[in-house]
């Protein structure tokens, strides 16, 4: 016994068959749509198109530091804050702080209890470092972000000049 959405009806076979036809009567009318308008054409629009394009370059071009330092340096610091926070939930360092004083294993003595809490406080100590290297790790790119442009700029000045001057 089969399922029903899995039976073969002749619904199926006819939709597949209106997909045909409307597609093959798409192509048909947009290649005929951009035939008439290439016929159609009095001159080459060619210098028009390189001219948009250089434009269009040279205005990317200029406005690329201005989104360096403004919505590309915002979305650097969220993902800097970002990465941090995560790091700290990877590596569970506020579940380890919340219980730090709750005895491991539901040991009532008093030396499980002292020996889940010097364990804990190792692991506390150890996942405290691990994210404040990460942060630390982070804050370096975020520097490395702000300075990169400048210094990029600043290489291809000078290795230009060399070569101009050489």
């Amino acid at each position: 016994m089969t399922d029903k959405k899995y039976r073969y009806t002749n619904r199926d076979e006819q939709g597949d068959w209106n997909l045909y036809i409307c597609m093959t009567l798409f192509v048909i009318c947009t290649s005929n749509v951009f035939m008439l308008q290439y016929t159609h054409m009095k001159s080459s629009q060619s210098p028009l198109v390189l001219k948009y394009l250089l434009a269009d370059l040279v205005r990317e071009i200029l406005f690329f530091p201005v989104w360096w330092y403004t919505l590309g340096l915002a979305r650097m610091a969220m993902w800097c804050a970002h990465s941090v926070k995560d790091a700290a939930q990877t590596t569970g360092l506020t579940v380890w702080a919340k219980n730090l004083f709750v005895p491991m294993y539901g040991e009532t003595s008093v030396s499980g209890k002292l020996i889940s809490f010097f364990i804990r406080l190792v692991m506390v100590i150890g996942r405290g470092i691990a994210t404040f290297v990460w942060m630390i790790v982070a804050i370096l790119l975020f520097v490395l972000y702000l300075l990169i442009l400048p210094l990029s700029v600043l290489g291809v000045f000078f290795h230009g000049l060399g070569m101009v001057f050489v």
